[in-house]
Formats: C-alpha cells, sequence, structure tokens
C-alpha cells in the first residue's frame, strides 16, 4: 500500500525522479480532504492481510516523506488507523535516525552501515528514542508472524495465465465504436498494422519488468484464429536504428488497401515512459500518427488498439470509427485483444482516468514541474476527473466512460437517507436492463454532489461502482450503501471530519459524463459551526443566521427578533458591500456603526449564547 498523490499513491509526490530535489507544496488540510474521504484509507487499516506502506522520495511541504512524522505517524497511523508497517522506498531515506522517529520501521535497501550508525548518533543525540527502535522492531516482528504461514505449493501457470487473460480482457477499454466497426469476423481478410501488435508493450518498465512464463501476442493470437490473416510492421518502435520508415508505411499503406477490415496498433514505447523519469508529451510518437493519417486515407473503416500505461492525447481519434485501449495488458494481452475484436468476449472495461483533449487542460498544467526546487498543487481538491467535471471542461474521453458491443438501460432510481450527521447513511438503488442483442457487463456508477453551501469542494465525486453482468433483455437491482461517513468532508478549521446539512444530489450513470438518472435526498448533518470572532470578516457574520441577528439587533436597536425586517434587510445589504473586511476593521472607516471594542462584545454575547 502506498500512500500519497500519484497515479500509485506514493506518500507526497506526484513525480518519478528517485533523486528529484523538487519538495510538493500542498495545503495540510488538503491531504486528507483528498486521500481520506473517498478512500478505504479512513478505515482502519489493519489486521493480517494489511500490506506494508510506503512513503515516497520526494517532501512533502519540506519534509521528506519518509521521515516526517505528520505523515507518517499522524495521519497514517492515528488518523487512518494503520497498525503494519512502513518500509522505505529504495533509497528514500536520508537519515534513518529521523526516518524511525517520524515512523518508519524499515529502511530498503541495505545502507552499507550509513544507516545503523546514524541511529546510534541519533540515540546519543536524543533525535530518536530506544522505544521508536523498540516499536518498529515489534512491527516487524508481528510481520514476520502474520507471513510465517503462508507456504506456497507449485505454481500452476495455465491457470496464472487464463487470470492473467481475463484480467487484461476485463480492463481494456472500448472508447469508440462508431458505425459497429468492431467486432470483426474471422471469415474476412483481416490486415494487422502495427509493430506493437507483434512486439507488444504488456508491462511497464524499469523496477516492474518480470519475465512472464508464457505470453500471447496479439499478432500471433490474430492469425491463429483468423485464416489468412496478413501482418506489417508500419513502424519501428524505437526512432532511429537505420529502420527505413517510409518503406514500413507504404508497405502498410498497400496491405490497408487490400484487405476486408484493417486493425492498426498505436501507443508509447518503452522510452516514452518509464520509472525514473516523467512524460515529456501526452501525444503518440509522430511516426505513428503519420502512418495513421496515410491509412485513414485510404481507408475509412480503421480500428485502432492503443498499448500505453496512461492517458495520451487523441485529435486522431476524429480519424477512425473504433478505438480500444489495451494498456499495458500483461502477459494474457494479446489473446485478450483478440477476444474483443473477434467478439468472443463483450469489452466492459471503464476508463480510470480522463483522456484531456490537451496537456494545458490538465490539473498540473502551470504548476508542474516548478521552480526552486518546488511543486506547488495548485488543483487542491480537485484532483483527476474532479478538475475536468468542476470546471465543466470539454474532454477526449471521460472518467468512468467505456463502450460495449450491447447497450444498457437505467431505471427506477430511488434513494433513502437514515440517521443524522456523521452517522447519517444512504441507500440508492436502480434497475439495469441489458437492451442489447447479446450478453454483457455495466459498471454501473454511482456520483454525489454535496449541497451548494459555500463550501469548497468538486461538482460530484465516485462514491460506488458496481459491475453487473447481463443476457439479452435481463434486468437487475443495483444498490449502493454508502455507510456512515461516506457523506463526510474534512473540515480544515476544526481539523475533523463532518457531514454537512441540505440537499445532497445523486447521479448514476455510466461514466461521469454520461449521467442517466439523478435524484436528490435531505441530509441532517453535524457540519461545524465554528462562529465568527471579531476579526472575522462581515459576509461571515451575515452568513451565519445566530451571528447575523445579534448583529443586526446590536446595530437596529431591536432585540427578540422585534425589529423592521425592512431596516434589517437594508443594513444588511449595506453591510454585505464590505463582506470582505474584518468586523473589528470597520471602525477605522468615518461614520462606521460600530468600532472594534462593540465588535468584542458582539462576538463575546454569541459565543456566551451559543454556549447556553
Amino acid at each position: 500500500m502506498r500512500c500519497g498523490r500519484e497515479s500509485r499513491r506514493s506518500a507526497g509526490t506526484g513525480q518519478t525522479g528517485i533523486s528529484s530535489p523538487s519538495s510538493p507544496l500542498e495545503a495540510e488540510q488538503d491531504v486528507p480532504r483528498i486521500y481520506s474521504n473517498d478512500s478505504p484509507a479512513r478505515r482502519p487499516a489493519t489486521g493480517q492481510d494489511c500490506p506494508p506502506a510506503e512513503p515516497a522520495y520526494n517532501k512533502l511541504n519540506g519534509f521528506h516523506a519518509a521521515q516526517d512524522p505528520w505523515l507518517l505517524t499522524q495521519v497514517l497511523r492515528n488518523e487512518w488507523g494503520f497498525d503494519g508497517v512502513v518500509v522505505s522506498d529504495w533509497g528514500a531515506v536520508t537519515d534513518l535516525a529521523a526516518a524511525l522517529a517520524a515512523g518508519l520501521d524499515l529502511e530498503m535497501p541495505a545502507s552499507n552501515g550509513i544507516g545503523p550508525r546514524e541511529v546510534l548518533a541519533g540515540l546519543d543525540a536524543g533525535l530518536v528514542s530506544p522505544g521508536d527502535v523498540d516499536a518498529a522492531v515489534e512491527r516487524l516482528r508481528v510481520l514476520g508472524e502474520r507471513t510465517a504461514d503462508k507456504v506456497s505449493g507449485p505454481a500452476d501457470y495455465a491457470a496464472h495465465d487464463r487470470l492473467a487473460r481475463r484480467a487484461a480482457v476485463q480492463s481494456m477499454v472500448l472508447l469508440k465504436n462508431d458505425g459497429g466497426v468492431l467486432p470483426f469476423s474471422a471469415q474476412r481478410r483481416l490486415v494487422v498494422i502495427g509493430e506493437l501488435a507483434r512486439t507488444p508493450r504488456y508491462q511497464g518498465s524499469g523496477s516492474s519488468r518480470v519475465n512472464p512464463v508464457r505470453l500471447s501476442t496479439p499478432w500471433n493470437a490474430l492469425a491463429a484464429r483468423v485464416p489468412g490473416a496478413r501482418f506489417t510492421a508500419g513502424y519501428a518502435l524505437e526512432e532511429g536504428g537505420g529502420t527505413d520508415g517510409d518503406a514500413l508505411a507504404a508497405e502498410a499503406v498497400a496491405a490497408a488497401a487490400d484487405g476486408d477490415q484493417v486493425v492498426v496498433f498505436l501507443g508509447l514505447p518503452d522510452s516514452a515512459e518509464t520509472e525514473g523519469a516523467d512524460r515529456v508529451s501526452l501525444d503518440l510518437p509522430e511516426t505513428q500518427l503519420r502512418l495513421l493519417s496515410s491509412l485513414a486515407a485510404v481507408r475509412e473503416d480503421l480500428a485502432v488498439v492503443l498499448f500505453n500505461g496512461s492517458a495520451v492525447t487523441t485529435p486522431w481519434a476524429l480519424q477512425v470509427p473504433a478505438v480500444l485501449e489495451g494498456w499495458l495488458g500483461g502477459q494474457g494481452c494479446g489473446e485478450a485483444v483478440a477476444d474483443i475484436l473477434l467478439g468472443d468476449v463483450n469489452p466492459s472495461g471503464k476508463l480510470a482516468e480522463t483522456f484531456p483533449l490537451s496537456i494545458e487542460d490538465t490539473p498540473a498544467f502551470g504548476n508542474f514541474p516548478g521552480e526552486d526546487g518546488e511543486v506547488r498543487y495548485g488543483e487542491g481538491l480537485l484532483v483527476g476527473y474532479r478538475w475536468y467535471d468542476t470546471r465543466q471542461m470539454p474532454v477526449a474521453f471521460p472518467f468512468g466512460h467505456g463502450l460495449s458491443y450491447t447497450s444498457f438501460d437505467y431505471t427506477g432510481l430511488e434513494a433513502t437517507a437514515e440517521g443524522t450527521g456523521t452517522g447519517a447513511a444512504v441507500r440508492v438503488c436502480v434497475t439495469v436492463t441489458n437492451t442489447g442483442g447479446r450478453a454483457g457487463a455495466e459498471v454501473v456508477q454511482l456520483y454525489v454532489g454535496g449541497p451548494p453551501n459555500g463550501v469548497p469542494r468538486p461538482a460530484q465525486e465516485l462514491r460506488g461502482f458496481s459491475r453487473v453482468e447481463l443476457d439479452p433483455g435481463e434486468s437487475t437491482r443495483v444498490t449502493f450503501d454508502l455507510a456512515a461517513g461516506s457523506l463526510d468532508r474534512f473540515d480544515p478549521g476544526t481539523r475533523s471530519w463532518v457531514t454537512d446539512s441540505g440537499a445532497y444530489l445523486l447521479k448514476v450513470g455510466s461514466s461521469s459524463r454520461d449521467i442517466r438518472l439523478s435524484e436528490m435526498i435531505e441530509v441532517e448533518g453535524s457540519g461545524p459551526s465554528p462562529l465568527p470572532t471579531a476579526s472575522s470578516p462581515v459576509n461571515q457574520w451575515l452568513a451565519d443566521p445566530r451571528a447575523a441577528r445579534v448583529l443586526l439587533e446590536s446595530l437596529t436597536g431591536s432585540s427578540g427578533g422585534n425589529g423592521d425586517p425592512a431596516a434589517a434587510a437594508s443594513l444588511s445589504a449595506a453591510l454585505s458591500l464590505m463582506g470582505s473586511l474584518p468586523l473589528d476593521r470597520l471602525g477605522r472607516f468615518p461614520g462606521a456603526p460600530l468600532g472594534a471594542e462593540q465588535a468584542a462584545r458582539l462576538a463575546r454575547e454569541l459565543a456566551e449564547g451559543a454556549a447556553d
């Protein structure tokens, strides 16, 4: 388990460089608000199957993640209830004594004796206590006990391969299928273009690389199922190397013109997407894009399969009717691609990230890579799809998107709420029907929008999803139970979890932009009610009903709500013109209705009244 801020959720980093000196700057209140509110992390991470946690290389708000007591002890252990082992990323420790004091348990790899010397020096200096060392040893001992009885038998490679193939096929996402170009027919002449069909990128680079016992490639899988299928490379995976790119492209165009159905494999080479470096572009390689344009000039029915580890820009998708996102599909990727292209399996994957129109649209643009060794997370709470949806930005393909060879209808949305405050629980039910002509699976998604009470928050957030498999004409009732705490938000003022009172908009659909049904429910919350003080802005006084009554009654000379409503409304409107000004600063303006002493008195009256 990693806790933090990138796609891998490493604690405190959005970068991949081991030696990067950058220190991400992120408001402390945003860390729990982003990572806990819709994450299993808020539930205690304990027990036999609790995996180790791993802090990242970078600093967070000026502190190395591997030796930050706020991150590793206060948040991870105390607030999230994590009781497992914290092990460093390789080379992420700069001072083992400080890391142990912060809550780290194990430095990786061995440090050539440097770490032990730092611990001894830290003990002498009082930087780390014997209790810190004992606690780390105890957690490692418990981990040993938890894992000691896990005896492995002989590997069942055939079962592993079947699992890999099933995982790949269920992860692939049909982004586009205009005119029902897919699935292909095994009885028609098939042309397969693209070196990635023969040499697929099926795994990441760097420390994630493994040597599979079995590996299927798309070309081999398709050739075995489609008699007479033809392959042409079309391009070289890496630029240079003496390959005649023009000749490869010309051969591919000629082959495409002669086939009944054509699939083009595109994607990113290892050099464009690897551990230890950040991508420099969201675009596909230029040689592949030129090839696709040439192919589209002779074929209007192209299907494209992508192999890439994360989102790419897709302006070229306007040239083709069908696009299948294959990701890095593992050892079973070849058979999985063939399963979907030939219709043996109905695609059901959904995007776990938004595909933007351009890199300039992304949340980090303008803040990353930062300057002077610092990177500011300027998007705040609007991480990922929240950024695009809240700002109502057009995107290429939205979060949660994924098509099928069949169709699904949503009916009968019902929502109920029980309990109050942080104990409020919500049940949402909807009926999903397969209205198409073949069996398929749909991933039903539930999004929730909070009450419009002025609290900064995303427009909607995913709160649940459920995969259902349905035969043609079959219906099923899908239920989402949002347990107590699911609607909570972290309040930075009180540093506590609260549930706001008000109307919540519940939406179910097939993606964050394909909402089929919605319903409003009222929730009686336990939102914080920090009282305005003398130095609070005037508009904060006016927004709080209790404070507004105390303020207006004092200024109009009325009490008990017996004043002139029109006069109170007029005064409130006048005061709102100075809404951003602290109440106790009004007295500095000539003719002001109150001064600093009166503001302090009103604040005391308000606090005393609330306490009664």
